[in-house]
């Protein structure tokens, strides 16, 4: 499109070159505001963006550190749980806490022992062994203080206490506790390492990322804050280290374990924070955040001067000399972007594999191995030698099969194989095997297959659990069973086995014979069922039922009728009682007819002599063996001027 020519303005009106001035005065400071705005916007976004990433790398380090840490302090922890496992020691523990052997003998087979695990480890240089009461039994090695100890030494978990500087360098003490395998606990060792290797992951630590901060472990004890390794700043300001301190007390309650902005006279401060496993340690980083922002702050400077200098000269000439800057700018971002997502993939990796190296070790009661496609044991995990007898190494190359007694191999050969054809996993399969010392134990087999990268069968990983106890106890239990049975079935009287409401759960062949029914008859009946209600004082036997329900045993009579119609009196006693893991009422009743029939042939037989005997006129008397009036006729009576009821059951010699 074409301009037509310029006219010139009337006389008075603003000039061409006032006009042209004006354009393009305003062109400029909008260009200049357009760059400016542009220029604060992308140094803006570059800052932040940065910034975000320096704090991702800084803690991904301190996420690093904090595994090195956790690391050192699982193999501390390894060891001293070595230690108190082997057998032989805890043996002889056991026997003295059984009180078969003295201390002294204990001391003397326990130091060798404990020297020797001592000169295995390198890491240890004292070792402790205390008994249940917390007394000391052997020391070996470097003393270790008492102040020194862990807190609660005598929990079932391994404790870490808090580190600190000894004449020898810097040691660090954990406990262990003892325990058989029932879990009853014997004793504590307690353990002091040479932590040096600690304290020179903090110093590479402190080097590599600090040159103004500050770095540290703490921990809560004894109702204060105990902070160790101390790298950097080394405050001679008391606020300081207040400061400090608070902010360490603060990382204990925060669930945010992330970036954490801190003030402290008018400063602030970057401060990242990890908790160390389960030590109830907290790894503390603490920075200027004007040295840990700098170089965010110093890259964003200079990219919002050259974003505002092509601006003022690109915008200007073509949009095209901004675009590859920001395809620069998007690409690079990208890649940053990128590098942190596998960064954070390489941690969740280390992550996992440690979280599952500490559920074995956390498990570690039960066998854990792994054997090829084959059969052949490629790992075994240290519990072979509690289960077997046989030390890892023994067992590697060998099969399974080759621990089992001989008359299961063949059975579980067979079922192994049509397992392995299906690729199936293995599932509580029960298998004996032989102990070194020559007893059967009973092992519970599981296991999942795994594949190579073809998809073929590679072997298989699974755990195996002692279940010879629960087997034991089954046998027994089923004695038991038989033996109940028998005596239940034995029994003259009639028993019922009746829930608390009463209903029959089972009787014996006694009651069948007893009614003339058939058990099937009585079970989910109740005794109304065959009961005689105008026989029994009323509301008797639901008192009776009441009175058992709250613990009182009872014993009273009932009528009943049987299947021929007969009505008959019974004795029944009540007890409250357990069948078959479930709360019952037991129930023994005795049939007492004849009983009450030959009471009123006796009654009768008495009535029959007294009024035979009322017709002489001769004193009559009977007495029992301790010369106590039993019976006597009305002309006795008379004689000595008394009646039968005052009489009955005094000595003859008060009568007469």
């Amino acid at each position: 499109m074409k301009l037509g020519p310029l006219s010139l303005p009337p006389a008075g009106s603003v000039g061409a070159e006032e006009l042209l001035h004006r354009l393009r005065l305003r062109l400029v400071i909008g260009l200049v505001l357009t760059g400016l705005l542009l220029g604060g916007v992308v140094a803006s976004f570059l800052y932040y963006s940065h910034a975000r990433q320096l704090e991702q790398a800084l803690f991904y380090n301190v996420e690093l550190q904090t595994l090195a840490l956790e690391s050192k302090l699982e193999g501390f922890r390894e060891i001293a749980t070595q230690i108190t496992s082997r057998t032989g020691i805890r043996l002889e523990l056991k026997r003295y806490v059984n009180g078969e052997i003295t201390r002294e003998r204990l001391a003397a087979f326990t130091r060798p022992k404990l020297a020797d695990a001592l000169l295995q480890a390198e890491e240890v240089v004292g070792i402790t062994r205390l008994d249940r009461e917390g007394g000391v039994l052997v020391q070996v090695g470097e003393t270790i203080p008492s102040a020194r100890w862990p807190e609660a030494v005598h929990t079932p978990v391994v404790r870490t206490g808090v580190p600190w500087q000894s004449e020898k360098g810097p040691r660090l003490v954990l406990s262990a506790p003892i325990r058989e395998a029932g879990g009853e606990l014997l004793g504590v060792d307690l353990v002091m390492f040479d932590a040096s290797e600690i304290e020179t992951l903090m110093e590479h630590f402190y080097r590599r990322y600090s040159a103004e901060g500050m770095a540290l472990l703490a921990a809560s004890e004894r109702g204060g804050i105990q902070r160790f390794f101390t790298m950097g700043l080394a405050p001679d300001n008391r606020s300081l280290d207040d400061f400090i301190r608070h902010e360490v007390e603060e990382e204990f309650r925060l669930s945010d374990e992330n970036v954490h902005l801190l003030t402290h006279d008018a400063e602030r401060f970057i401060g990242f924070h990890r908790k160390i496993d389960d030590t109830g340690w907290v790894f503390l980083y603490l920075l200027p955040a004007s040295q840990f922002y700098a170089p965010a702050l110093k890259y964003a400077g200079y990219s919002g001067a050259a974003v505002m200098v092509l601006a003022l000269f690109g915008i200007f000439l073509s949009l095209l000399l901004v675009r590859p800057l920001a395809r620069q700018i998007s690409t690079e971002h990208a890649s940053l972007q990128q590098l942190l997502g596998e960064n954070q993939r390489l941690l969740e990796q280390v992550k996992s594999s440690e979280e599952k190296f500490r559920n074995l070790v956390e498990t570690s009661r039960d066998w854990f191995w792994e054997v090829n496609a084959e059969g052949v044991y490629t790992y075994v995990s240290p519990r072979c030698r509690e289960l077997l007898g046989y030390e890892p190494e023994e067992l590697m190359g060998r099969t399974p099969f080759e621990l089992m007694v001989p008359s299961e191999v063949e059975r579980v050969k067979q079922l192994f194989g049509e397992i392995v054809e299906r690729r199936a996993p293995i599932e509580n399969l029960e298998n004996v095997n032989l102990h070194r010392d020559g007893h059967e134990v009973v092992l519970e087999t599981s296991a999942l297959p795994f594949f190579d990268g073809r998809g073929r069968l590679a072997g298989y990983r699974g755990i195996d659990r002692d279940i010879t106890e629960r087997k034991q106890a089954e046998v027994e239990l089923r004695q038991s069973e038989q033996t109940y049975r028998g005596l239940f079935e034995s029994v003259l009287d009639a028993i019922y086995i009746q829930d608390l409401e009463g209903h029959f759960i089972d009787v014996n062949p006694a009651a069948e014979a007893m009614y003339g029914y058939p058990k099937e008859w009585f079970i989910g009946k109740t005794p109304a069922d065959f009961g005689v209600a105008e026989k029994d004082p009323p509301g008797a036997f639901r008192e009776a039922w009441k009175r058992v329900l709250a613990g009182e045993p009872q014993r009273f009579e009932f009528w009943a009728r049987r299947a021929n119609g007969e009505i008959f009196p019974k004795e029944v006693v009540l007890n409250r009682g357990s069948y078959r893991g479930e709360e019952v009422v037991i129930a023994v009743a005795r049939d007492i007819s004849e009983f009450r029939e030959k009471e009123e042939r006796l009654a009768q037989a008495a009535a029959e002599w007294t009024m035979a005997m009322d017709q002489f006129d001769t004193a009559i008397y009977l007495l029992d063996m301790d010369r106590r009036l039993l019976r006597a006729n009305k002309a006795f009576y008379e004689f000595i001027g008394t009646t039968p009821e005052e009489a009955i059951g005094r000595p003859i010699v008060d009568l007469v």
